[in-house]
């Protein structure tokens, strides 16, 4: 299984999950949203997503304390489905529970 790295700015509220790779070959960015990069045509080797706490109406404090993090791919038919999870350190956010945080982005065949 692949492992998954992630750094959060607090100053820009973004996320960016990542696999270590040779870099990306093509990205592909979704308005003030999130950019996906990719290290082959099928294979996404991270993501960025801005304004996450926003996004998600949690603390930003929560992505300071990342346990892991996970990106997934499917297609289903000519749609390319990019699944990505979070999970939280409660250690680190003693007020909350493990809470799990993901999204679901579809990107057309033809732009891949």
């Amino acid at each position: 299984m692949v492992k998954f790295h992630t750094d959060y700015d607090f100053k820009r509220d973004s996320l960016y999950i990542y696999k270590e790779t040779e870099g990306a070959v093509k990205s592909f960015e979704f308005g003030d949203e999130a950019v996906i990069d990719f290290d082959s045509p099928t294979s996404v080797s991270g993501i960025e997503i801005f304004n996450i706490s926003k996004e998600f109406e949690l603390p930003k404090y929560y992505f300071k304390s990342i346990k892991k993090a996970s990106i997934r791919t499917r297609w289903s038919g000519n749609v390319l489905l990019i699944y990505w999870v979070v999970l939280f350190d409660t250690e680190k956010i003693e007020t909350v529970r493990e809470e799990k945080v993901s999204a679901r982005l579809l990107i057309p065949a033809r732009a891949v």
